[in-house]
């Protein structure tokens, strides 16, 4: 597996997990509690940045429709960082590697 991580505020932090060659998982925490748990197949998401926070925030409202309540103003902010987690894995690699 490989891991990135972007903290949004002290309390944010958001993650994007390679869970193998067909899954990505986003997940936003607020302190401990999971805001925001979702898988999708790499190849949706969408080269162009202008639609992965769309893409992004479409995966979250199906997944948890009460996330974006939750998050209220910093929503975006997580839904962006989410955005910079995944290309970390898609694009160059840099996350962090874990065992299973």
């Amino acid at each position: 597996m490989q891991s990135s991580q972007v903290r949004t505020s002290p309390l944010l932090r958001n993650f994007a997990t390679r869970l193998d060659d067909t899954r990505i998982q986003v997940t936003t925490k607020l302190g401990s509690q999971t805001v925001v748990r979702a898988d999708f197949i790499p190849a949706l998401f969408p080269s162009d940045a202008n639609l992965q926070h769309d893409f992004l925030r479409d995966l979250a409202l199906r997944t948890n429709p009460g996330a974006i309540g939750i998050l209220k103003d910093m929503a975006d902010r997580c839904i962006d960082a989410q955005a910079t987690a995944v290309r970390k894995i898609l694009d160059d690699g840099s996350g962090t590697q874990l065992s299973n």
